[in-house]
């Protein structure tokens, strides 16, 4: 964990570019740390601790009760998302999210007799975990704010589920709206979900486009093509 820790520093501080991307955010500072003022005058709870990374000094910061920082703030610093979210000042330091170090963070807890490490990710899933939780289900739904080009999204429609998105980064180029899935506005999720159990049917059918779509623009053999493709353009110039 540590090693991670320094390589990250280093391309922090060797990399101009990057430290510029990371400062900069994709949302204005200030509206970034408002959303978390419901948690201003807040008292820190007894147990609760939370991690940021400075971006200039590549401090690690434990935030607790002792550390003197105000609840919301040292909350807003550990969702600081690197290239999403403006950087959180606190003191003279502006601090991203803790899992820029590690994504656990869980050489913190060294000493206890029994650690439970809970991760918002599935770091190392079992054979056959996210194909039997879609088939259990009747559709995907992501209204992500935020992403590149989702591989649940993919995964959901290899399987024939019919997507619920949002139009971010690459979702739209994959869920094709009211073809293979609906692509909707951010908090406007539960009504289509509402619309596909409406319309079972309808809702399988998208599905089926989906999958069509998944295995023509999406493979693995469409990926190849596509380098091939690419590189026998490349070699023609």
């Amino acid at each position: 964990m540590t090693i991670d820790g320094e390589r990250k520093l280093l391309v922090l501080r060797t990399d101009p570019e990057l430290r510029r991307r990371l400062d900069a955010g994709l949302e204005p500072r200030d509206e970034f740390v408002a959303r978390f003022d419901f948690l201003g005058g807040v008292e820190w709870p007894e147990n609760f601790r939370c991690t940021a990374f400075g971006v200039t000094s590549g401090r690690f910061a434990e935030w607790d009760r002792a550390s003197g920082v105000d609840l919301h703030r040292a909350v807003a610093s550990s969702c600081s998302v690197p290239g999403l979210s403006p950087p959180v000042t606190i003191g003279t330091e502006r601090y991203i999210d803790g899992g820029a170090r590690d994504m656990l963070n869980a050489d913190l807890a060294v000493g206890h007799d029994r650690v439970l490490a809970l991760s918002c990710v599935v770091l190392e899933p079992p054979p056959g975990l996210v194909p039997d939780l879609l088939a259990a289900c009747d559709a995907l739904c992501l209204l992500s704010e935020a992403e590149a080009l989702p591989i649940s999204i993919l995964e959901a429609m290899a399987l024939g589920l019919p997507v619920v998105t949002t139009d971010v980064g690459g979702t739209a180029d994959a869920v094709v709206h009211a073809e293979t899935g609906l692509v909707v506005a951010p908090g406007a999720g539960a009504g289509a979900l509402a619309r596909l159990a409406a319309q079972p049917e309808w809702a399988r059918e998208l599905g089926r486009r989906g999958r069509a779509r998944q295995r023509e623009r999406f493979s693995g053999e469409a990926m190849v093509e596509g380098y091939a493709r690419v590189l026998a353009e490349a070699a023609t110039r």
